[in-house]
């Protein structure tokens, strides 16, 4: 059993993502890690493949599936997961998932994760550029000072703001 279920509707051509805790199957709000009926950690899942399941779901064409795959993957970082969100983050030309990306890149680590946030730093969209200025800013040192001016320096008022903006509940949550 998965946290996600991706069910065909009949009178679509889309599918329909449901959010489902896997220990009681009831629905869940996309991004919460515990159950709020049974109290049910996600994170504590076993890897294989509901992870394996992940990684392929991070390439489904539909947004909201690849969101919510990204921020999964951000939460679990199985092994192949900086690979699978490198890949994503360049072949998806929508914004939010790339938005994602970022975040959950950042939570994974590695060379993959080093990549995405120098290429986003830059990026055309403010949602994109913002966020990964914010994780840079927050690694502190070099990269984040480097990061932190180029935040300042931003035309966009909400990348400036968002370079700087505390982390929110949900995200300590997430974080362990």
């Amino acid at each position: 059993m998965g946290a996600v279920r991706v069910a065909e509707r009949p009178d679509a051509a889309a599918p329909v993502v449901t959010d489902l805790c896997p220990r009681c199957q009831t629905t869940r709000r996309p991004r919460e890690v515990i159950c709020a009926f049974c109290g049910f950690d996600i994170r504590s899942l076993p890897s294989g493949r509901f992870d394996d399941q992940l990684l392929g779901a991070i390439f489904l064409p539909e947004p909201e599936v690849a969101e919510e795959a990204a921020f999964l993957l951000g939460i679990r970082r199985p092994p192949g997961a900086g690979r699978a969100l490198e890949r994503r983050y360049h072949e998806t030309g929508n914004p939010f998932v790339q938005r994602e990306i970022v975040i959950a890149a950042d939570r994974v680590g590695g060379p993959e994760a080093d990549r995405i946030l120098a290429d986003a730093r830059t990026h055309y969209s403010v949602v994109v550029r913002g966020e990964a200025l914010r994780r840079l800013v927050r690694r502190g040192g070099e990269v984040g000072d480097e990061a932190a001016a180029a935040a300042r320096a931003d035309p966009s008022p909400h990348v400036r703001l968002m370079a700087f903006r505390p982390p929110t509940r949900s995200e300590l949550l997430a974080s362990g």
